[in-house]
């Protein structure tokens, strides 16, 4: 999955750029957040299980997306 840049400020001539997933952020003279390609971080264990189950063809319902938040805060990578 790519990150979902969305305009979160501007420093001096630079835009500030934020991920909606992961938090990543980034500074740029481009307005135009659709020319960066980035692959979003797994925040935690239920990122890399949902990743995992979606590559094997398994579509995810309202639990899943419970459990994923739940072990992302149970066991987070940063």
């Amino acid at each position: 999955m790519n990150c979902d840049y969305q305009l979160t400020g501007k420093e001096n001539d630079k835009f500030r750029y934020t991920c909606k997933t992961c938090g990543h952020t980034r500074l740029s003279r481009h307005a135009d957040p659709t020319i960066f390609v980035r692959r979003c971080q797994s925040r935690g264990l239920g990122d890399t299980i949902a990743r995992l189950t979606r590559r094997f063809g398994i579509k995810p319902c309202g639990g899943c997306k419970k459990r994923q938040a739940s072990l992302n805060k149970l066991w987070p990578y940063r």
